[in-house]
């Protein structure tokens, strides 16, 4: 994940990126702006592990095309 491998000299990227999640409109966005905590909060490792875990699960249940 991008916030995982910025440096010092990234920190207003990185505060960017907090920001428009946190700021995620429910009504555009509703996934984004329900799981803001999960997205930025805790050991980047653990953030990674659940965000892999989250992308496995929608890969799972998402039907392939034709």
């Amino acid at each position: 994940m991008f916030a995982e491998h910025t440096d010092g000299a990234c920190g207003e990227d990185r505060d960017a990126l907090r920001r428009a999640v946190r700021e995620a409109s429910g009504k555009t966005h509703p996934h984004v702006a329900r799981l803001a905590g999960p997205l930025l909060c805790g050991p980047p490792a653990a953030r990674l592990s659940w965000g892999l875990r989250a992308l496995i699960s929608g890969i799972e249940r998402t039907a392939v095309p034709g």
